[in-house]
């Protein structure tokens, strides 16, 4: 019975010659403690790039436009060259407001150059189109035509005149005279 207690004293102890608070292993104290530091430092950066992508990403909805990086006609190449349709007379519309303005436009459409097909659609819908200029300006606003917006003008525009002619065919406006004058 005391050699069996003798071995079961082993099994419990790890086997002889060992001391309380010594180490089992094969890593020192000093390698134990290196990694744990890399650990939190590992730890850390994690948290600090997810804070960054996390606060980029609730800026960036804001602006789609924060991030994205300007192209230069060296990188695109030229802007395309159309032929312009200039039939339509100089118009005039009073915006939308409650003291409205009158806008004074006089605007050119572009389409594929020397394209006849849409040469010839551009002048039977000459009115319509003129209409459709002029109702468009009658719903905005005179905050809406500052100069700053005449792009997101345009390109408005253009998908209203697109609707009229069918398809496409207008690939550009260019305003030869774009004036809000107040009375």
């Amino acid at each position: 019975m005391a050699d069996e207690e003798g071995f079961m004293e082993e099994d419990v102890t790890g086997g002889e010659g060992l001391e309380v608070g010594q180490k089992v292993g094969f890593l020192s104290g000093a390698v134990i403690r290196i990694l744990k530091w890399a650990a939190l430092a590992l730890a850390a950066i994690i948290f600090v790039v997810t804070i960054v992508v996390v606060t980029m990403n609730i800026v960036g909805a804001n602006n789609p436009l924060a991030g994205a990086i300007p192209l230069s006609t060296e990188m695109t190449g030229p802007p395309p060259t159309y032929s312009y349709f200039k039939a339509i007379p100089e118009l005039r519309a009073r915006t939308g407001d409650q003291n409205p303005v009158t806008v004074i436009v006089s605007v050119g459409l572009g389409y594929k150059k020397d394209d006849n097909t849409i040469s010839t659609q551009l002048v039977e819908r000459m009115d319509q189109l003129h209409d459709t200029i002029r109702r468009f300006f009658g719903t905005k606003t005179k905050a809406d035509l500052a100069p700053a917006n005449e792009d997101k003008i345009k390109e408005e525009l253009r998908r209203n005149l697109n609707d009229v002619m069918g398809g496409s065919p207008i690939q550009d406006i260019v305003f030869y005279q774009y004036n809000t004058v107040d009375f």
